[in-house]
């Protein structure tokens, strides 16, 4: 029971261990990790209070650089994982994930955010 729930929980990985905010100048790419960090945690505390939902993650994948020159930049990708409990129709929930995610994540285009369930 305690294995499938997950229990006890973690401590989740932050982006700020990786890109403390006492440096004295941030870089462009420091601050876009921590707003992607941001919005990767807000979408998994959304998805979490899904009834059916046990846990989920959230991983957004985006460039790296900061070349401001770029006209089109490649589009960002999302991943999904979640696993959950009881019975629900796979496609309709995958659909409103999905849904979800495009409206909390303006840049990514729908047909890249791939939803994988256990």
């Amino acid at each position: 029971m305690l294995n499938h729930y997950q229990l006890p929980a973690k401590p989740e990985v932050q982006i700020s261990q990786a890109f403390p905010d006492n440096d004295l100048i941030a870089s462009p790419q420091a601050e876009r990790a921590r707003m992607l960090s941001l919005q990767e945690q807000r979408l998994e505390q959304s998805l979490k209070i899904i009834s059916q939902v046990v846990n989920a993650r959230v991983h957004v994948s985006y460039q790296l650089n900061d070349n401001t020159f770029i006209t089109n930049p490649p589009a960002e990708h999302v991943s999904i994982l979640i696993t959950y409990s009881g019975s629900l129709n796979e496609n309709m929930f995958i659909s409103k994930i999905k849904t979800l995610i495009k409206k909390g994540l303006a840049n990514v285009p729908f047909e890249d955010i791939y939803v994988v369930l256990f």
